[in-house]
């Protein structure tokens, strides 16, 4: 654990000093900062200190944002988003065009995700994306093959804002609401209510 903290605090150091050098360059009034990253470790929380797991502690990432126009300062928005939407987002912000596939040579897939630009400027603004964020695992036996071909046992997980549902390949399922059990320690999946 020790080592993985100063890994961490090295981490957000080297954040610190691209941060300071756009700062001080001919860009810092025209470029905006979008940091997220892996979800990293568990260090010791519910027993568990590696990943792969459907817990938010296993699941959240950090995606902090800065220097869009219009945007508040020091908000926080607790609408679930994917990773998915990052490329949208790019799109809408840089002004690209909405369907990069449609080119002449390309595949013609129409772009998937939604773009954040409007929760980054209200984040209680409207949203046209899915109330909820959806995430996968490969299973326990999936994980332990030397050749990942496929998801032959996957795990589920539903994160909205005040709700998590998670579903094992084995049938077991996790339901724990947030703003009375923040940790995830009351498994609700079997109270009917």
């Amino acid at each position: 654990l020790q080592a993985y903290m100063a890994c961490v605090a090295f981490v957000d150091d080297q954040v610190g000093t691209v941060l300071d050098a756009l700062d001080v360059s001919p860009h810092a009034n025209n470029t905006v900062v979008i940091l997220t990253s892996d979800h990293g470790f568990h260090v010791g929380g519910k027993e568990s200190i590696y990943k792969q797991t459907l817990w938010d502690s296993g699941t959240r990432i950090p995606f902090i944002v800065a220097g869009l126009e219009g945007m508040l300062k020091g908000a926080t928005c607790h609408q679930p988003i994917s990773l998915i939407d990052v490329y949208p987002t790019f799109v809408d912000i840089c002004g690209l065009p909405e369907n990069p596939n449609a080119a002449e040579g390309r595949s013609g897939y129409e772009l998937e995700g939604h773009s954040i630009k409007p929760l980054m400027l209200d984040p209680e603004g409207d949203w046209s994306g899915p109330d909820v964020a959806i995430m996968a695992l490969p299973g326990k036996d999936h994980s332990q093959h030397r050749e990942h071909i496929g998801t032959l046992y996957p795990h589920f997980s539903v994160r909205a804002e005040d709700w998590r549902y998670s579903l094992t390949s084995d049938g077991q399922e996790e339901l724990y609401h947030y703003p009375s059990d923040p940790n995830e320690f009351t498994n609700l999946a079997d109270n009917p209510e």
